[in-house]
């Protein structure tokens, strides 16, 4: 009776969605942790992870454009701090626009769903804020 039990447990199924979507994104994060310092290992989190994604997303993956988006931003922000070092800003990596709540790149790196072409992992996702147009001068009426 209880293998059948063991059989039937839910936490065993096979519907995981998004696991390569996943690994993408923390193999991503893990290479620009390990230049941020947040992990020492960028291979042991890479390992950790591909195990830790079959589990999938923790929201319905979205399209593959906006997985390539999230990866890329995360890549962008690794390879600021490689250059300009673990106190980089967005504005210093010319990411200024892509996060919101953030001023430097490694907070990104930790809190992904800051980023902008990233925050479908917390099932909504935001939209860049649209640059206002400065109001022209008033002609003088004369």
């Amino acid at each position: 009776m209880s293998v059948l039990a063991f059989v039937v447990s839910p936490g065993c199924g096979t519907s995981a969605k998004g696991i390569q979507d996943c690994r993408d994104i923390e193999q991503a994060r893990c290479d620009a942790a390990a230049a941020c310092g947040i992990v020492s290992s960028a291979a042991e989190c890479r390992l950790y992870y591909r195990d830790h994604c079959l589990h999938g997303l923790p929201v319905t993956p979205p399209q593959p454009a906006e997985i390539d988006d999230c990866v890329a931003t995360i890549t962008s922000l690794g390879t600021c701090v490689q250059s300009n070092g673990r106190d980089a800003t967005l504005d210093s990596c010319n990411l200024a626009s892509a996060a919101d709540n953030a001023a430097l790149a490694c907070e990104v790196v930790q809190y992904p769903e800051r980023a902008y072409a990233c925050s479908f992992l917390t099932g909504t996702e935001a939209t860049p804020p649209t640059p206002t147009a400065g109001q022209g001068g008033q002609a003088g009426g004369g």
